[in-house]
């Protein structure tokens, strides 16, 4: 037999069928599957279980239609040589699984065989030897159904695989013709040919011929659910249509055994006024929504079973531009009076009528700055920057054009050659790109240039040349003589933009502007090249950029304004570190200004708080303002930052007691009991310990008003986070603003659970460990909720209740429910929310009408019989709901029934037990732990429970322990058999358990699937085999001359038809066809 090599090599070897079969060791990774228990989950899927085998890296399961309990399965190790050691041992007791059996040919016949065929050259992988070995993805067998298995196989005039069905005893009874098919359901199974769905009889004769796109089994009553022209239909058994779904509904059909089947609706979506909590109404159909554009929202409306086009919504929710005038594959842009729209997988400009208005193509379209939008031109050409008539105010040969998220209402688009920095106001200012980078402070734009990093993004080195000679510091006086420096800004009003129209931004700015710094001389070092306020006018004259070429630029931040006092007034925007050590420090001025004085020494930290801290040469420190003028003369040795309109000071360094002064340096005075104890300021209150104990309490003292803000006495006070601050009263932690007054009263336990947002919101987690927000400002709040609200803005949440309906907050305090159910995602757009939100799960009878509204969320499991119970999330909850949709037992709370059993399993969390009840809630026992249950497995009268120690065993209706917790995993029990691993005795090897414990069938299987109808399919190293409840093989499927062989029980072939020429088939006896249906060439 040649010797099969697949991607990693693994020990093969095939079994005859009546021989005992060969296995591998293989070690479970106990610790990481006992980890998914305590989560909850488990690894048995349904009715299959699998070992893992290194060799090919993949997870075994436990598969056919069960929940999804990902088993994590340690790896197959090849190891002949313990196996061959273990059978030298004594036989393990009666009770114990049996060792993996050899299954080695060990005929003279075989060995002869693997002698002479040891030194062929290895043959082709095919996708049979993948389907054989368990590849992931490569399912070729399936399990029984009315008497029939579907099997792929290779088609006689086909390489592929075809599907067709065989019978108990493994003979071809429908030929393999099919590109897939599902099992048979009352007579009739689905099956495909080039991807359209019909059905087929017993005879594989099409009792439907092909029209759908898919199509899933009858029900008793005779309809399915199929998928025809994107929408979800019923028919019955001749195929006609009795009822056609709305588009966007999804549904799995009519399980074997039930008359009803789940479907999702579709999904929808809701456009909310946050300013009056009103939704408006959209047209019928609404998918998503895209950023409003000038006026118009982009809504997408369903015309497909998943998709549609796109149009424009004006701003009465009404359509403005109709999907089908603009033909839009995706959200369209809106341009002035035209719009970039998607067609094809290129975008074009059209006008409202949806009529193109220039044959140039592009590869993108998007908006890059008030008034003007980024074009992306074919095959990665460049692209071009218009305006809203399509004037192009940029032309790049970039491929990859850079279009930074808006800073501060700032925009910037770079190309490779040029760049194009937009302001919140006024004309767009074209830079070179090259070594360009941009921050923004303050409202105003800082443009570096850095010569190396331009090397870089030419893709070229820098010269190797000697730096041109420092460029010296400007002379020692307020302002550089020659060029008067522009006005100061307005940073107040740079920092919030206001609104401009989109259309006219770029015309009324008279186009781009220009750099004055262009032609300017820097040298090959780093620097600042300039700073642009929001209406983009250039702070900085050409004299101070020059200047500053020659020094390290430290920006100040934007500092905070507890007071109303304009502190970013008062702060310079830089301070100055010559390049030559021998230079003065200077500051770069608010209004632009290179200022230095020789008395300067240093200009002390990088913080932002006002004023700046200035040392002189004598060793004193003093501050000044944002024109570099004296503030404080420099008389001091020591000054902290200021912190408002207070700090500390100190004559000598590190000796006496330090003086409290305002922002003048005029000496505030205070209590001698208060000024050793004071601490912490935060505007004109200080925060100081009323006793001089380490431990002793703390008060808080009006600077202003020399005297207590208050008689309170807090045994802890946290620093103050603007004009709050988390304190401490007793054991107990509450928030108090600058009056000492208790805004959120002391009783959490710590302080942890205080979360403090901006614009005065502080997030509360209680003890029980709910959310709600409160308004310091107001002392109002919300709601409790289980989980963290969202924030959507400025005093602006969305909060979901138990129920699970959502609700708006705006403001904290109010709130009103804008849906019943929690939505999937949100979007704001200015004033409006975008909410979308997944189509409910219904119940549908056999006729196509609602049992249950599309209301629900999902089911698991759907309706177990033959009780006629599901579990099912409503409102935030499960519960357990009968088939007309009534809750059962609801009072208990979260419930699964048991299939087969006519018991109910409820989690007791708080007692951390599991309680089992009979239908009508009477208690029947207890299980220890809230997971130890696998519910999905209940059968034939008994569920898997996890002991103490981790393993399973089996539980049954009356609540008695019939199996004992020995096996590490325990599948459904059909047919009174139930696939098992024992890893103490037996590793990974998978057997069947009788209802008594025992192994009815030895672990010897890499993977196991529950029986069905006799049956049970099996997999070993290379094979597929199909056994009984002896465990005796029935027929098998192995790869045998690169291609899916079918197998008997006395190793005849049955499939392929034709004979097989290759060696490994010689001497191999073929069977008669059951049937001349399967005999003939499909």
């Amino acid at each position: 037999m040649p010797v099969l090599r697949p991607p990693a090599t693994l020990m093969r070897v095939v079994p005859r069928i009546g021989e005992r079969p060969s296995c591998v060791c293989a070690r479970p990774a106990r610790a990481a599957h006992n980890q998914m228990l305590e989560a909850g989950r488990t690894s048995v899927r349904g009715d299959c279980m699998r070992t893992a085998e290194r060799t090919h890296r993949r997870t075994r399961r436990i598969s056919a239609g069960a929940p999804a309990y990902p088993l994590a399965w340690a790896t197959l190790v090849v190891a002949s040589a313990f196996w061959q050691a273990a059978a030298a041992q004594p036989s393990p007791p009666a009770a114990d699984p049996p060792g993996p059996p050899v299954a080695v040919d060990a005929s003279p016949e075989a060995d002869a065989a693997r002698s002479a065929n040891a030194e062929e050259e290895p043959r082709t992988w095919t996708w049979a030897d993948g389907c054989v070995a368990g590849h992931q993805g490569s399912e070729c067998a399936r399990d029984f159904q009315e008497g029939l298995a579907a099997i792929q196989l290779e088609s006689i005039d086909a390489e592929r695989g075809r599907w067709g069905f065989v019978n108990a005893s493994g003979q071809i009874v429908i030929a393999p013709r099919y590109d897939d098919v599902e099992p048979f359901q009352n007579g009739l199974a689905p099956a495909a040919l080039e991807g359209v769905w019909g059905y087929i009889d017993r005879q594989g004769a099409w009792a439907v011929e092909p029209r759908f796109t898919y199509a899933t089994g009858f029900n008793a009553e005779g309809t399915a659910l199929a998928v025809q022209d994107e929408h979800d239909v019923l028919i019955d058994r001749q195929g006609k249509v009795l009822k056609t779904f709305p588009l966007g509904t999804r549904t799995r059909g009519f399980q074997p055994g039930q008359r009803l089947a789940e479907m999702e609706g579709p999904d929808t979506a809701l456009l909310l006024d946050m300013r009056t909590g009103r939704s408006r109404p959209l047209p019928e159909g609404i998918m998503t929504l895209g950023e409003p554009q000038d006026g118009q929202i982009p809504a997408q409306r369903r015309d497909s079973r998943y998709g549609g086009n796109w149009g424009m919504l004006d701003a009465q929710g009404k359509w403005a531009v109709a999907p089908e005038v603009l033909r839009a594959q995706d959200a369209p842009v809106r341009i002035g009076r035209a719009y970039a729209v998607l067609r094809d997988q290129t975008w074009q400009l059209v006008d409202a009528a949806g009529k193109e208005i220039e044959a140039t193509r592009f590869e993108g379209v998007r908006a890059a700055g008030p008034g003007l939008w980024l074009f992306t031109l074919p095959g990665r050409r460049g692209f071009e920057v218009r305006d809203a008539s399509l004037e192009v105010v940029l032309r790049d040969p970039g491929r990859y054009p850079e279009s930074s998220r808006p800073t501060d209402g700032w925009h910037l688009i770079r190309g490779e050659a040029r760049a194009l920095l937009i302001p919140p106001r006024g004309a767009p200012i074209e830079l070179d790109a090259p070594g360009l980078s941009v921050e923004y402070r303050r409202g105003m734009a800082w443009v570096h240039h850095d010569p190396a990093r331009a090397a870089r993004d030419a893709d070229v080195a820098p010269p190797m040349v000697p730096p041109p000679p420092m460029v010296p510091a400007p002379p020692m006086v307020p302002a550089p003589p020659s060029v008067p420096a522009p006005p100061a800004p307005d940073t107040n009003a740079d920092a919030a933009p206001e609104e401009a129209d989109a259309a006219d931004v770029a015309l009324e700015a008279g186009g781009v502007a220009e750099d004055p710094t262009a032609t300017l001389d820097f040298g090959d070092e780093p620097s600042l090249r300039q700073i642009y306020t929001a209406r983009g006018e250039a702070l900085l004259g050409p004299e101070v950029v020059q200047a500053l070429a020659g020094y390290r630029v430290w920006a100040y931040g934007s500092p905070g304004d507890p007071e109303g006092d304009n502190h970013g007034q008062r702060l310079p925007l830089a301070h100055l570190s010559g390049r030559d050590s021998d230079a003065a420090p200077a500051l770069l001025t608010l209004s632009g200004k290179i200022v230095s004085r020789p008395e300067w020494q240093d200009i002390q930290g990088n913080e932002d708080q006002a004023p700046a801290r200035v040392l002189d040469r004598e060793g004193r420190i003093g501050t000044v303002d944002a024109e570099g003028e004296w503030l404080v003369p420099p008389r001091y040795a020591r000054l902290e930052a200021y912190a408002g309109p207070y700090t500390w000071a100190w004559s000598q360094r590190y000796e006496g007691e330090p003086e409290l002064i305002d922002l003048h340096g005029k000496p505030v005075p205070l209590p001698a009991a208060v000024a050793p104890q004071g601490n912490r300021m935060r505007g004109t209150v200080l925060r100081y310990r009323l006793e001089e104990r380490h431990n002793g309490p703390w008060g808080l003292w009006n600077i202003a008003r020399n005297a207590p803000v208050n008689n309170e006495r807090y045994q802890e006070i946290q620093e103050f986070s603007d004009d709050w601050a988390i304190a401490r009263q007793g054991d107990r932690w509450g928030v108090i603003d600058l009056q000492g007054k208790w805004v959120i009263p002391a009783t959490q336990e710590n302080a942890y659970a205080f979360n403090y947002e901006k614009d005065g919101v502080m997030r509360v987690r209680g003890e029980d460990d709910r959310y709600r927000l409160v308004d310091l400002r107001t002392g109002r709040g919300t709601d409790s909720f289980e989980r963290e609200p969202r924030k959507l803005g400025p005093g602006r949440y969305l909060g979901r209740r138990d129920d699970a309906s959502a609700v708006l907050i705006a403001p904290i305090g109010t709130s009103i429910t804008i849906a019943r159910s929690d939505p999937t995602h949100q979007d704001v757009l200015g004033d409006w929310l975008h909410l979308r939100f997944d189509g409910g799960t219904g119940v549908l009878d056999a006729r196509g009408n609602w049992r249950v509204p599309p209301e629900l969320g999902d089911f698991n499991p759907f309706f177990v019989q033959p009780e006629g119970l599901a579990r099912v999330y409503h409102a935030g909850r499960y519960s357990v709901m009968d088939q007309q949709g009534r809750k059962v037992l609801a009072q208990l709370g979260d419930g699964t029934p048991l299939a087969s059993m006519q018991r109910i399993s409820f989690r007791d969390e708080q007692r951390g037990e599991t309680r089992i009840t009979d239908l009508q809630g009477r208690e029947i026992t207890r299980v220890r732990g809230t997971y130890t249950l696998h519910e999905s497995s209940a059968s034939e009268g008994v569920v898997p429970y996890r002991g103490d120690n981790g393993n399973w065993g089996l539980i049954d209706a009356s609540g008695r322990r019939v199996v004992g917790p020995h096996f590490s995993l325990i599948g459904p029990m059909k047919q009174g058999r139930a696939v098992a691993t024992r890893e103490a005795r037996t590793g990974a090897w998978i057997g069947y358990i009788a209802p008594d414990g025992h192994f009815a069938i030895p672990p010897r299987y890499l993977e196991a699937h529950a029986f069905s109808e006799g049956r049970a399919r099996v997999r070993l190293a290379g094979a597929i085999q199909y056994i009984d409840t002896a465990g005796k093989p029935q027929f098998q499927l192995r790869a045998l001359c690169g291609a899916p062989v079918l197998q008997d029980a006395d190793g005849r072939i049955t499939w392929p038809a034709t004979p097989l020429t290759c060696k490994d088939a010689e001497g191999l006896a073929r069977a008669e066809p059951v049937s001349s249906n399967a005999a003939k060439n499909p």
